[in-house]
């Protein structure tokens, strides 16, 4: 949870750089221009920098001595998390198939997801319909990223002391999120504008799931394909 929650302080960084670019009038190029062009860089250099120093796997971490990739690979082993076979077996590949918490999993991460989509592309004249300024609406758009990483690490210090919370956390954001989309076009033709920005920010609870989504998926099938018994 707590590296799901950085997707969040990410946007909380960017959405700051996005809105100094914004006010950016003396450059040859337009703000979005702009902002393209920086943040585009920026995940280019970040990139290079992954490549070189994070492993894809415990025995081919530099950083590590060849006791400590021992150690590292004993403790991942049990459970077949980061370790990878390319032996294809199909018996494994029917037994999730015919789970039904597999289907379960993918309805939930369609249906949970679609909101994703409406947010991306439309968030920012939702936003700009409340506040009704354009540069204005991405600062204040850094709210809901504030909301949702707020919500994953209060998640994470949770898990620390109680255990099964991952099916509560995949429902009670998205509680949360249905909640605030109702406030916000119940109240598309009144209401006070910072109470709409707020219900706004309630909306992007959806994106805790996801977290929790993909630790359920990593538990039930760490090996290659499942698993193991």
């Amino acid at each position: 949870m707590y590296w799901g929650s950085m997707q969040g302080i990410f946007y909380v960084i960017f959405g700051f750089i996005t809105y100094g670019l914004g006010h950016a009038h003396n450059s040859s190029l337009k703000e979005w221009q702009l902002v393209y062009l920086v943040l585009g860089l920026c995940s280019v250099a970040i990139a290079f920098v992954w490549f070189a120093l994070i492993p894809d796997s415990p025995d081919k971490a530099r950083f590590l001595s060849k006791e400590e990739k021992i150690i590292a690979v004993k403790r991942v082993s049990k459970n077949m998390m980061g370790v990878k076979t390319n032996d294809w077996k199909y018996s494994q590949v029917w037994d999730c198939l015919i789970d039904p918490k597999t289907w379960f999993m993918i309805a939930f991460i369609i249906f949970s997801m679609i909101p994703n989509g409406g947010l991306t592309n439309f968030g920012s004249l939702v936003l700009k319909s409340i506040v009704h300024n354009r540069v204005q609406s991405i600062a204040i758009g850094v709210g809901s990223s504030f909301f949702s990483s707020g919500q994953m690490l209060i998640y994470s210090v949770l898990s620390m002391k109680y255990n099964n919370l991952r099916t509560i956390g995949m429902s009670a954001p998205l509680l949360l999120a249905i909640a605030g989309l109702s406030a916000v076009y119940a109240t598309e033709d009144h209401g006070a504008k910072w109470g709409r920005v707020f219900a706004y920010w309630m909306i992007n609870s959806y994106a805790v799931t996801w977290p929790f989504a993909l630790s359920i998926i990593g538990s039930n099938y760490a090996g290659h394909t499942k698993v193991p018994p």
